[in-house]
């Protein structure tokens, strides 16, 4: 099966890469190495019901960017991961990111199932209604 290995980015933002690193143990826990190297890709689907691959987002462009594919027989190593989608575009708030091996029925494909994607970090303090204010007044202090 895969595991985890470091930590997924809680939340997520639109547009904003992340990387994702696995490895491939056995039952008991134990590290594998595999006796060949197996593709592995990773993809996105909604939390509704009935679930659906994410392949465009609201705005008709591809919802999944950058490195999908990783090749690897111990550990898998994707190093930017891109979704240009926003959980708050869907029912229930979330996605599953599900990372599942080509042509290998013999190792579990791994589905986190509670993956949070904003649509841009706030820096502390700031909120929407503050950021159009003192853009506002920039604009006035140009045009004086």
């Amino acid at each position: 099966m895969l595991k985890l290995n470091g930590d997924l980015p809680r939340p997520a933002y639109k547009d904003r890469a992340f990387p994702l690193v696995l490895n491939i143990i056995d039952m008991n826990g134990k590290e594998v190495k595999l006796q060949e190297k197996v593709v592995f890709k990773v993809m996105v689907f909604t939390a509704e019901s009935p679930v659906k691959q994410l392949l465009m987002n609201t705005s008709g462009d591809k919802a999944v960017l950058g490195s999908l594919e990783s090749e690897g027989d111990c550990t898998i190593i994707f190093k930017r991961i891109i979704i240009k989608e926003v959980t708050s575009h869907f029912r229930n708030g979330y996605f599953f990111l599900a990372i599942k091996p080509e042509n290998s029925n013999y190792i579990k494909p791994l589905v986190i199932s509670d993956l949070i994607v904003k649509a841009r970090k706030m820096v502390a303090g700031e909120t929407n209604k503050r950021r159009k204010m003192e853009n506002k007044s920039l604009n006035e202090d140009q045009i004086s």
